[in-house]
């Protein structure tokens, strides 16, 4: 959006990217005592083109580690934008890859029940 351009125009163009990070905890001392630092380290990062939905390309993100990641204990976290059924179904195809992330108040988030156990009571 050009201020200085003064069409009365309230709208700008904008690019949304899509990253994934990954922190690598790392023991460090600190005063004599071993403690965990977590660093950083961009894995991937992708523009949206207006085409494809940042949650495609967040899929898409998470295809490209997970292959590599596939013995390693993995924990996604995003922020409540991100907490729809297209990227947590897609997480939760991966065996190893736990999610954690804050959900809108008007997400409703239930899975089928356990089979019952055959008999009275709680499964």
């Amino acid at each position: 959006y050009d201020h200085a351009k003064h069409d009365g125009k309230s709208y700008f163009n904008g690019h949304a990217f899509v990253s994934l990070t990954m922190s690598v905890p790392v023991l460090h001392e600190n005063a004599g005592k071993q403690q965990i630092r977590y660093i950083a380290v961009p894995i991937g990062y992708v523009m949206s083109n207006g085409e494809t939905s940042k949650l495609k390309l967040a899929c898409q993100l998470l295809d490209e580690v997970m292959p590599i990641l596939e013995k390693r204990q993995v924990i996604l976290l995003f922020d409540s934008w991100y907490a729809k059924r297209e990227l947590l179904a897609h997480a939760l195809s991966y065996p190893n890859l736990n999610v954690i992330c804050n959900a809108r108040h008007d997400t409703a988030m239930f899975e089928l029940p356990d089979s019952t156990a055959g008999r009275r009571g709680r499964p």
